[in-house]
Order: C-alpha cells, then sequence, then structure tokens
C-alpha cells in the first residue's frame, strides 16, 4: 500500500527511528550504570557473629616512664639482737695466755701436752716444731698443767721446752745452814770426874766411862713449797 510518500524519505524515517532508539538504550544503560554507583540507604545491622580465635599475643612494648616514688612507710619495731659472735684475735700464731672456761675459743687450744698431726695446725707447727715434743708427723703443744711459765735465760732456763721444779721438797743436811747450839756449863769437882757437854758427856768414876747422846726432833717429811694459787687454764693461738 501506498503512502504517497517518496521511498526517499521514508527510508530516512526508519533511519531516524533506529537511530532514536539506540540512543534511547545507551541513556538508559548509562542511568543504569549511574544508579548502580549510587549507595542506598544503610539497613539495619545484622546479629554479632562468634567471637573469633584469639591472636598471638605481640611483642612487648618499650617500658613506660617510672612513676612517682611513694610515701615511705613507718619503721618496723626493731628485732632481737643475736647471740654475739667469738671475739675476733690480733693475737700471733702462738701466744700462750691464761682463760678461765674449760673449753678453748676458737683459734686456740689448751696447753695440756696434747700430741696433734702437724697437718692440724700447720702454722703452729712451723712455729714451735718439736720443741715441746713428737716426732716425725706429730708433734706436742706446751704442757702447762699445774706448772708456770719462766722466762727463757740462762741455768735451769736456758733451753725453751725444758721443764724442772716440784711441789714439795724435803731438806737434806747439806741443805740445812751452818750453825752451833748454845749451853750453859756446869763446874764440878774434877778430882773425881771429868764432864764434856759439847753434844755428849763423859762421866769418869775410876777407870770407867758412861756416853750418851742428845736426843733429836723433826719428822722429815716433805714440805710444800707452793705460792698461794688459782688453778685456770693456759691456750695456746694456733
Amino acid at each position: 500500500m501506498s503512502t504517497g510518500r517518496p521511498t526517499r524519505d521514508l527510508e530516512i524515517d526508519h533511519l531516524s527511528v533506529v537511530h532514536e532508539a539506540a540512543i534511547r538504550k545507551m541513556i538508559t544503560q548509562q542511568l543504569i550504570a549511574v544508579a548502580g554507583t549510587n549507595t542506598g540507604l544503610q539497613g539495619p545491622e545484622g546479629p554479632s557473629g562468634e567471637d573469633g580465635a584469639q591472636g598471638s599475643i605481640g611483642a612487648t612494648g618499650p617500658a613506660g616512664p617510672q612513676g612517682i616514688q611513694g610515701i615511705q612507710g613507718v619503721q618496723g619495731i626493731q628485732g632481737v639482737a643475736g647471740p654475739q659472735g667469738p671475739a675476733g684475735s690480733s693475737a700471733p700464731t702462738g701466744s700462750i695466755m691464761m682463760y678461765a672456761a674449760s673449753s678453748p675459743p676458737n683459734g686456740y687450744v689448751l696447753c695440756d701436752g696434747t700430741e696433734y698431726e702437724t697437718t692440724d695446725y700447720p702454722s703452729l707447727f712451723t712455729l714451735i716444731g718439736y720443741t715441746y715434743g713428737g716426732a716425725e708427723n706429730l708433734f706436742r703443744v706446751p704442757d702447762l698443767r699445774g706448772r708456770v711459765g719462766f722466762g727463757a735465760g740462762g741455768g735451769s732456763f736456758a733451753s725453751l721446752g725444758s721443764t724442772g721444779g716440784s711441789e714439795t721438797h724435803t731438806i737434806s743436811t747439806n741443805e740445812m745452814p751452818s750453825h752451833t747450839h748454845t749451853y750453859t756449863s756446869l763446874s764440878l769437882d774434877t778430882s773425881n770426874h771429868g764432864i764434856n757437854l759439847a753434844g755428849s758427856y763423859d762421866v769418869v768414876t775410876g777407870s770407867s766411862t758412861n756416853v750418851s747422846s742428845t736426843g733429836s726432833s723433826g719428822s722429815g717429811n716433805p714440805m710444800s713449797i707452793l705460792n698461794p694459787f688459782l688453778v685456770i687454764n693456759y691456750i695456746i693461738k694456733y
């Protein structure tokens, strides 16, 4: 059926319709694309999910600055004092002194003549050796039991470690001082008698002589020669 329009005009109208449709399609696609990039209203927050596993501990951070020092607390009550320790000693090895107790303090032994190994107290052994007894690997300390010490010198005191003396003594005739006895003489008629009173007397009658001695006194027992004393211990530094 003929529209009465030329064919050329119909072709142009057809192209215009096609072109317009393409443009509309393109615009629609752009609008859709633009609408897709816009963010809509945020919906309600969904429920929280389960806690995840704890992660590994991170590295320790640097120490923070030191805080301000606090106020000092009240001083506590002083405790009970402990027992006193042994007194120190500046006495050199080999020193001997009197000691009132029965057991020696640290650093000392009794002067009782005990025999020790040379390795027990090497410093003391080096000092006195075998002066007071012992031999080879044993040595003795001085024995001052019942004795007093004398400074070394001449005579009986010439050598260290020498001993002597006694607690008692019996006097002998040689130790008695020289002496005489006095008496009152008696005068007699000597025509018939003779008499001699120098320790003994003679009575002479005719040709006979009777001799008598004077009596004796004393027991001869030993006597004490001790000074007043106090018993105490002697100790020696090792």
